[in-house]
């Protein structure tokens, strides 16, 4: 695999800062001061930094390109939330560990001839698991130090908030999963949000999940698994061909084609699907306060009418489908969704169809990592149904994904979501906040690594950062296409933000009506397309391809825009400042360039 020294080249960052020269500037101007709210608590360290140096964020964006899983989310939890998280993700700890055979069950009647013996060195390794588990209550137990049940619950309640429509959404949520609804205030918040013990919180859950990815490593080996089912003191541990009808703990399916429908899972649920085409339906699939793990080993699967599958609320989520040409039709906060704790999302590839409601493939909030790849083939990914973006639009729908990361204005910052398509042509659909974007202390990593690609959505998307957060957008290579209604887009900042598109190379066509390096209201948006004979339209003159504008000196710094061609002969409409083989100079800072 080709590991890049840097996505900017030589030449992007020359231009770049020659642009800014114009106004006797340099790259260190950038960093101007975007940290303006002294009422929000738990602002990420990771964004504070991109705020003081914006180009920082290529080397993380670069840095989290290739990676397994578990080291991907340490370096997130490490470099962007300051944590100081280290492994080994393994339990150590040693102790007898009380596992029965359930079946098959041998008795002195038993014709034992019958029966197909099993390995027990499959009893060891689930025996790791329980050691696993026991290890994950001592650090769960020691990050939630003296809160009480009444804390926790305040909690719940608060992060139900974050993902539901209304109070009575919120109250049927917390029913729907055994909890009180508690009543609480922004100060009960903090304060239980200060007792928690991060590390700790995190680590049990990475320890955990790494735990279960070696458990299916190890079964894919052996293969010719028989069937067994197994007691433990956290809950059933199934190996058939059929899945269980109650609770279990850990589910292998050794064979064929199955159907997943409410799926009756407990705190620690995993399931590990070996072969066949499958389908997942009518169900959700969420790890609130708790683990879920699935693993499909290939086939064309189909997962259909499921809401929440996928996502983290106070806990961790992994999901991974090997292969196949798959179709995955969710709801809301699915595949790559966040908020306090850890989702990871992988597809190994085929030429998959992704559509969800809102709030899916790579989201997060407060203090949530969401990271979705998808490895290879022909996608289609359409964000935004059934919940309109009111008051701003009308009949457009609400994304918050595809790389979208937000915070809980005014009092409490966001999270960190990364979405990366390593390969093929792809297609992405979606509303508002999307395509690496960010609101309120947050920060939305997009990158596409190559393929020819169209993009098209509403508004805030495609490397926009919305009131103080940091939206990122890179696409490597090939011929894309980007539509977007309205602005600001396409490497656009918005209040004190940092908004930037990175287009690497190919012959590329950009329609918005304002965006392409554009700052509004103090923010600054970078816009820098490396190579290729380009073709631009906007509809919004006065505020696209390098413009600041709506700056309200009283903040002290004006806002800056910039806009980067480095080469290739471009098409560009009349009535706009940018032209071919030109430097110009707009706005309060807008600064644009055009290269041979």
């Amino acid at each position: 695999m080709l590991f890049l020294i840097s996505f900017f080249s030589v030449s992007d960052t020359f231009y770049l800062s020659r642009a800014l020269g114009l106004y006797g500037l340099t790259i260190q101007d950038l960093g101007f001061r975007k940290d303006r709210s002294e009422d929000t608590r738990y602002k990420p360290p990771g964004l504070l930094k991109i705020f003081r140096n914006p180009l920082w964020s290529e080397e993380l964006a670069r840095n989290l390109r290739n990676g397994k899983p578990i080291s991907r989310v340490e370096r997130i939890l490490n470099d962007y939330f300051s944590l100081g998280i280290t492994g080994p993700y393994t339990a150590i700890k040693k102790g007898n560990v009380q596992i029965s055979v359930i079946y098959p069950e041998i008795t002195d009647s038993t014709d034992t001839s019958t029966v197909v013996p099993f390995d027990s060195s499959i009893i060891r390794l689930f025996e790791n698991l329980i050691l696993s588990i026991d290890v994950w209550n001592f650090y769960r137990n020691n990050a939630l130090g003296t809160i009480g049940e009444r804390s926790i619950g305040k909690l719940k309640t608060f992060l139900a908030n974050y993902i539901m429509e209304d109070s009575s959404s919120v109250i049927r949520f917390l029913h729907d999963h055994g909890l009180e609804y508690y009543p609480f205030d922004e100060d009960s918040i903090f304060v239980i949000l200060d007792s928690l013990r991060l590390r700790d919180f995190y680590f049990s859950d990475m320890l955990l999940i790494n735990t279960l990815m070696e458990i299916r490593d190890s079964l894919m080996r052996r293969g010719g698994l028989p069937v067994m089912h197994l007691g433990t003191p956290y809950g059933r541990i199934v190996l058939d061909s059929v899945p269980p009808s109650d609770t279990f703990l850990l589910f292998v399916d050794i064979e064929g084609d199955d159907k997943y429908t409410n799926l009756p899972c407990g705190r620690i649920c995993a399931v590990i699907d070996l072969e066949g085409d499958d389908r997942y339906m009518n169900g959700e699939f969420l790890a609130f306060d708790g683990i879920r793990f699935l693993y499909d080993g290939g086939g064309n699967d189909r997962y259909e009418r499921v809401n929440f599958f996928g996502g983290s609320l106070l806990g961790a989520a992994y999901v991974e489908d090997a292969g196949g040409d798959d179709f995955y039709d969710v709801g809301r906060f699915s595949l790559g969704a966040s908020i306090m704790g850890f989702s990871i999302f992988r597809d190994g590839g085929g030429d998959d169809i992704y559509r969800g409601v809102n709030s899916d493939f790579a989201f997060s909030g407060l203090l949530g990592v969401a990271d979705f790849v998808d490895v290879d083939g022909n996608d289609v990914y359409i964000l935004g149904r059934y919940e309109e973006h009111k008051p701003l639009w009308r009949n457009e729908y609400i994304g918050m994904g595809l790389g979208f990361s937000t915070g809980y204005r005014i009092p409490l910052g966001g999270g960190f979501s990364i979405f990366q398509d390593r390969r093929g042509n792809d297609r992405y659909s979606c509303g508002t906040y999307c395509l690496g974007s960010g609101y309120w202390y947050a920060t939305g990593l997009f990158l596409d690594e190559s393929g020819n690609d169209r993009y098209t959505g509403t508004e805030y998307g495609v490397g926009s950062g919305i009131h103080l957060s940091a939206g990122l957008f890179f696409d490597l290579s090939g011929d894309d296409i980007y539509v977007f209604r309205a602005g600001p887009s396409l490497g656009s900042g918005h209040d004190w933000a940092f908004g930037m598109l990175y287009e690497g190379a190919g012959n590329d066509i950009y329609h918005v009506s304002g965006g392409l390096g554009n700052s509004l209201y103090n923010a600054l948006g970078i816009f820098i397309d490396a190579s290729g004979n380009d073709s631009y339209s906007v509809s919004e003159k006065d505020l696209s391809c390098g413009q600041a504008m709506e700056s309200r000196r009283a903040r002290e710094y004006m806002g800056i825009g910039v806009f980067v061609d480095v080469r290739g002969k471009d098409n560009y409409p009349s009535g706009v400042p940018c032209r071919n083989d030109s430097y110009w100079r707009s706005g309060d800072i807008g600064i644009g360039f055009d290269g041979k």
